[in-house]
Parts: structure tokens; C-alpha cells; sequence
């Protein structure tokens, strides 16, 4: 139904050892990644204990090769997408919420604790963190490309030069807006190429249910509020500091209650002189209005990718 690579399919519908050890050549690293994920998401929302969840991410851990630190940020952010598609397909995810505190401070200090570290009264135990126990990453961090810019901006320009085609370099932009550049929210929405007048909600990150984010940032150009025809018409990213003082009926309504904006950035896409779309990112609805620098550093990865 969804189209996926043979090889893929044929990984879901077989039953596989998993790779041992280190993976070496690229099929092995396919097989296990794939193989793997699909263990380790069976223990998260199966019957399966504690045990069996640690022992599938360790398999994946000690396979791929990757640090610890690197490989838990890369495991919350894949549980983060994996919950964004749950929703948008309509899918009950509870199980999977369930465990995944097994990804939270303590992991991401020490996500593969050896035996003999192991807690011995779960959650209850002191151990678990040395700090407070406030909900993970609710103080607000610098962005990468606040604090580490040349490097960002570095990996980022080689991300673009990866890119195959043109919806390559866009998903590249998006979460590199998302990621690096510390924005809550993106969303991409593009023209419909044999319909100029439609715009088209494509991809969105940071925000869930996927469904009505994405319709929110459809419609026709001509017969919807004017205002993403108007930013569509620049030949920069639009700041706005308070959606609050937009005039009634000036936007369309299905995004003011959608979105709930309260402060972000439009920026046109084109492909020369040709517009082909919109991006936007806000910081989420929490009360800190988008700042003129972070409108720089849009503008920034904007160029880049134009560029690219």
C-alpha cells in the first residue's frame, strides 16, 4: 500500500536473525537497522519485559556502532516521528508511550546500563538522575546553530549536497529548521505543480496529529484569507512577532485553530523566479514571541539551500 522497497517488505514478512556483533557490509547494516527496529518496537508494545526492550536496544546499539549519546537522541527523535505517523494514521499508541520514558534522562545519560547497574526498584530508585525530576528538556537550550554555527551550518551544507532531487533538498531544509535552528514547529507547504492556485500541505514536523496540521496549511490561494498569497509574494521570510494583531478573517481560520500561532515566520520558496511554496516555523505555542535573529538564521539556511 505504501509503496515501500521490496527488500524492505521482505524483511517484515521473514523472520531474520539478527546480525551479531559490529555490522560490517551494507546489507548487514540494512538487515539489522531494519530488523532491529522492528524487535525493539515489538518488546515496546508487546507483553515483553524491561529486559527484553534493554536487550533490543543494545542489539541495535552495539551493531550500529554509534556512541551512546548519539544513538539516544537519534532513538527519541525516531519514537518522536514514529508517534507524529501513529496519530496521523489514526493508530493507538499507548503501549508505545508506556515505555518510552525508557528513553528519558537516565538513558540519554547512560541509555544501555550494564547488569550490575541496573536499578533494582525501577523507577523508585535514587539513581535514576542527580538532578530534580522536571519533565526532560523543558528548559529551553540554544540552538546548534547558536552555539555551534560553523559546524551546523557545515553538516548541514553537506546534508544538501546528498540530496537526490528537489524533495530531498526540501525535507533536508525542513529538518534542519527543526532540528538545528531550534524552531518547535515546521511545516512545508508547496504548490500543487497542475494547480498554481492550490496550495498543498506536505510535510510537517513538531507538530501532531499530522492530518489537520497539514490541511490547515492547504487551500486555494484565490479563495482563501489572502495572507499566505501575500507571503507567497515575497522575496523574504516574514516575521511576524504577534498573529494577535492580524486583522479578523486575514488568515485562514482552520490554521488560527490549528496552529494557535502566536508568533513565527513565513518564508517564500522559489525555484528561480518561480514560487513553488511556503515554509513556516514558530516556537510551538509558548508565550516567547520569534526573534529577529532567529528570522536571520531562517534567512541563512534559507540561502543555503537556495543555493544548493
Amino acid at each position: 500500500m505504501w509503496k515501500l522497497p521490496d527488500n524492505l517488505v521482505e524483511l517484515f514478512g521473514t523472520t531474520r536473525e539478527l546480525p551479531t556483533g559490529r555490522w560490517q557490509s551494507g546489507p548487514q547494516i540494512y538487515q539489522g537497522v531494519v530488523t532491529g527496529s522492528i524487535r525493539l518496537v515489538e518488546a515496546m508494545t508487546g507483553p515483553g519485559s524491561r529486559m527484553a526492550i534493554e536487550k533490543a536496544k543494545r542489539a541495535l546499539l552495539v551493531g550500529s556502532g554509534l556512541p551512546p549519546n548519539r544513538f539516544a537522541d537519534l532513538m527519541i527523535r525516531a519514537m518522536d516521528r514514529g508517534r507524529q505517523l501513529a496519530h496521523s494514521m489514526g493508530l493507538a499508541m499507548d503501549s508505545a508511550d508506556v515505555a518510552t520514558p525508557s528513553l528519558s534522562e537516565q538513558n540519554v545519560q547512560n541509555p544501555f546500563p550494564s547488569k550490575a547497574a541496573e536499578p533494582t526498584h525501577n523507577e523508585e530508585n535514587p539513581r535514576i538522575s542527580k538532578t530534580p525530576s522536571a519533565p526532560l528538556y523543558e528548559e529551553p537550550v540554544p540552538a546548534p546553530i547558536q552555539t555551534r554555527p560553523l559546524e551546523t551550518l557545515q553538516a548541514f551544507q553537506d546534508s544538501l549536497r546528498e540530496a537526490k532531487d528537489l524533495n530531498g533538498l526540501l525535507g533536508t531544509f525542513v529538518q534542519s529548521l527543526h532540528q538545528n535552528a531550534g524552531f518547535d514547529r515546521v511545516g512545508l507547504a508547496l504548490l500543487n505543480p497542475n494547480d498554481s492556485d492550490l496550495l498543498v500541505g506536505w510535510l510537517v514536523l513538531g507538530a501532531i496529529p499530522l492530518a489537520p496540521n497539514l490541511r490547515a496549511l492547504s487551500g486555494s490561494l484565490s479563495h482563501e484569507p489572502q495572507f499566505f498569497l501575500k507571503a507567497l509574494k515575497r522575496l523574504d521570510p516574514l516575521l511576524v512577532t504577534d498573529f494577535t494583531t492580524q486583522a479578523a478573517g486575514a488568515m485562514k481560520q482552520e490554521f488560527v485553530d490549528t496552529w494557535k500561532p502566536v508568533s513565527g515566520i513565513l518564508a517564500p520558496l522559489r525555484v528561480g523566479t518561480r514560487p513553488i511554496g511556503l515554509i513556516y516555523c514558530d516556537r510551538g505555542t509558548r508565550n516567547q514571541p520569534v526573534l529577529l535573529q532567529e528570522s536571520q538564521i531562517v534567512q541563512l539556511v534559507f540561502m543555503s539551500t537556495t543555493l544548493g
